[in-house]
């Protein structure tokens, strides 16, 4: 009990320090993605993509995040998100309604960075795609990032006499049960799956992905029912198994995709 106690505080303290920095998984667990992603790319790859950006890409993790209220920018604050229904079946209709979602965000990222040559796009092009492309992958796997309208996931809910939002709770998960840890620290201990399980996570496509996720999110769900206030006590350790494999799944389907963009 004294141990969940501390790491109420520190979760709450984490959130007061960095109130700003809203987007899923807050900016470490979107580092950590990236992270993992790197451990797994090849030199070549590495090396295409250092030429471009000049500096290492995890600081532009959060890019989105930063930028989503910027007039020119403003369209991509539909990808960072995507809809489900009742039964937690990937559900782009609202969405798509709204200007899109996770997948075709990826999708259209995909179409950029495939067809770079034809469309004659220079670096900044590039530079820009693979900005969202790291951001994206990041959000479709973040547990709050697909839900159930009209109910969303952005009700009033306690912890240890902490009030929060279920949705901003969740989002920085990752500075709680890594507190204290370095993203690659973080990265290290989430890495490990074997050769074979990355192969399998990787399969599929954009829609594929999706549904893995919303059937992953379930569990913020089980532990916490839509609406409750007081949350269940141990939160935070029945849902960090699934947070594991989501970061994990978003690092190994990140270094696909780089592989397949940047390997030229």
């Amino acid at each position: 009990m004294r141990r969940f106690f501390i790491v109420a505080a520190v979760f709450a303290a984490a959130l007061s320090l960095n109130c700003t920095d809203a987007g899923a998984w807050g900016r470490t667990g979107h580092k950590v993605v990236v992270a993992i992603a790197q451990r797994h790319l090849s030199e070549r790859t590495r090396r295409n993509i250092d030429a471009l950006l000049g500096y290492d890409f995890r600081e532009d993790a959060s890019w989105m995040d930063d930028h989503r209220k910027d007039e020119e920018y403003a369209y991509t604050g539909n990808y960072h998100c995507m809809g489900m229904s009742r039964d937690y079946i990937y559900d782009p209709t609202v969405r798509m309604q709204m200007g899109g979602d996770c997948v075709s965000g990826l999708q259209f990222v995909d179409y950029m960075l495939t067809h770079t040559g034809e469309l004659h796009a220079g670096d900044s092009v590039r530079i820009f795609h693979l900005r969202m492309l790291i951001h994206i992958v990041g959000d479709m796997h973040s547990l709050p990032h697909a839900y159930i309208y009209p109910q969303r996931n952005q009700w009033k809910c306690r912890l240890a006499g902490v009030e929060y939002k279920y949705h901003g709770f969740l989002d920085r998960i990752p500075d709680t049960i890594w507190a204290g840890k370095t993203v690659d620290e973080i990265a290290l201990d989430i890495d490990t799956f074997s050769r074979r399980q990355i192969k399998a996570c990787t399969k599929g496509s954009f829609v594929d992905w999706a549904q893995d996720c919303c059937t992953r999110d379930k569990v913020i769900y089980d532990v916490n029912p839509y609406g409750t206030y007081d949350m269940d006590p141990d939160t935070i350790e029945k849902i960090t198994p699934a947070v594991r494999e989501a970061l994990a799944f978003a690092g190994y389907r990140l270094a696909c995709l780089l592989e397949k963009y940047f390997s030229y």
